[in-house]
């Protein structure tokens, strides 16, 4: 996506502070929409070298705008990132640092970032002052200090994530994924982004995971993980109900996430801010590496199909009929300068063009090996002249055995 029009266009700098409270529009009669905190630099600030993230109280002279966008676009929203008259352009700098974690008697949980949360009391703390999970003075939430945030900790070092960006690392690698998770039941939505039919457990205990159509490769291993592991499955229900006691009981739509896997050890690399703590605490505001949990607790292979494969069969059939289901892509609308905006009060159409906004995601490490399905038959069909073309589509498949 090229430009957010939602976002300051006064040509200066804008950087993400926070991004949270999700708003679900009642009946279902449009899409999910999440707020986003922006702070406004310095005038002159470079970007050839960006300064550190700020870590600072409020401040009366620092501009400060939230603005509503469609949660879609949670992907390349991470506290840091940059924007001049809506368009991304770099990151504040931060220093970067692996932490590793081993299960034990502390237990990840998620607490307001206005609240005590479970840290025991430094020895130096003075009794006058309130111990937060993020202190004003440190760093500044606005209206959104009763925001969630993910704790994990153990006798050696402490790690405080925004829950939307556990929600964006382990959760939501594409746009549509992030929707369905945050449009409704995930026991209901989705199917919207894996295939019922070629999803499931097979007798080995192999995973097996049919993607949608417009689901990139590289989504399967978080979509097998959300769908047919119990623990992801439940962490991923959890986050649209707790929305929706959220707004029955008329409080902000501060997501809740948990880690959607047990574990054993965990490591993380991320970005991140020191705060005082004893153990050491970081506030990680922005992951950028996952390590996948050590058998036992990890999965089996995965094996990975999708609707209309276009990779051949083990046998390839030449038909004379034309290709079934051929769609011609819409027309992504630009504007005179070929800049493609989106605007969060204007939602899409029943039939949209593909239109992707986000930024690399983390990187994981030591992911189950992935495996593509077996392709018993496709078909060859001629293009419109009549010649011979080599799209290949899936005629039959496998059973799927559920164990």
């Amino acid at each position: 996506m090229d430009r957010i029009k939602d976002f300051p266009q006064d040509g200066g700098l804008w950087w993400v502070r926070w991004v949270d409270n999700v708003q679900i529009p009642a009946g279902g009669t449009g899409s999910p929409s999440i707020s986003v905190m922006l702070c406004r630099l310095d005038d002159g600030t470079s970007l050839d070298r960006p300064p550190e993230i700020a870590i600072e109280g409020e401040r009366s002279d620092v501009l400060q705008r939230v603005c509503r966008v469609l949660v879609g676009m949670i992907l390349g929203l991470t506290i840091g990132t940059v924007f001049r008259n809506g368009w991304r352009v770099g990151r504040l700098d931060a220093p970067e640092k692996t932490l590793m974690f081993t299960a034990g008697s502390h237990e990840p949980s998620i607490w307001p970032a206005s609240s005590r949360g479970p840290f025991p009391t430094p020895s130096w703390w003075r009794p006058e002052y309130r111990q937060v999970v993020l202190p004003k003075s440190r760093y500044w939430l606005g209206d959104f200090h009763a925001a969630n945030c993910l704790i994990v900790h153990d006798e050696n070092a402490s790690v405080v994530i925004p829950c939307f960006e556990v929600f964006r690392a382990f959760y939501a690698p594409q746009q549509e994924i992030a929707l369905a998770l945050l449009s409704g039941p995930w026991e209901t939505r989705w199917s919207e982004v894996a295939n019922p039919d070629t999803t499931g457990v097979l007798v080995d205990g192999t995973w097996k995971i049919g993607l949608r159509k417009e689901i990139r490769n590289e989504c399967a291993q978080t979509l097998a993980n959300l769908i047919l592991n119990p623990w992801g499955r439940e962490a991923a229900n959890s986050i649209y109900l707790s929305l929706l006691e959220a707004r029955q009981r008329r409080k902000p739509g501060f997501i809740r996430a948990s880690l959607p896997f047990e574990w054993d050890r965990l490591k993380l690399r991320v970005r991140w801010i020191g705060l005082r703590g004893e153990p050491e605490k970081h506030f990680a505001f922005e992951i950028t590496g996952i390590a996948w949990p050590d058998p036992p607790f990890g999965p089996p292979p995965t094996v990975r199909d999708r609707d209309n494969s276009n990779l051949p069969g083990d046998v390839q059939t030449e038909v004379g009929r034309p290709e079934p289901f051929i769609r011609k892509e819409k027309e992504v609308l630009t504007e005179e300068d070929g800049t493609v905006s989106v605007i969060s009060c204007e939602d899409p159409d029943a039939d949209p063009p593909a239109v992707i906004f986000g930024v690399t995601g983390p990187v994981w490490w030591n992911q189950p090996p992935m495996l593509e399905a077996d392709k018993s038959e496709s078909y060859i069909y001629p293009d419109s002249a009549g010649t011979r073309n080599r799209h290949l589509r899936i005629s039959s498949a496998a059973t799927l055995v559920i164990a």
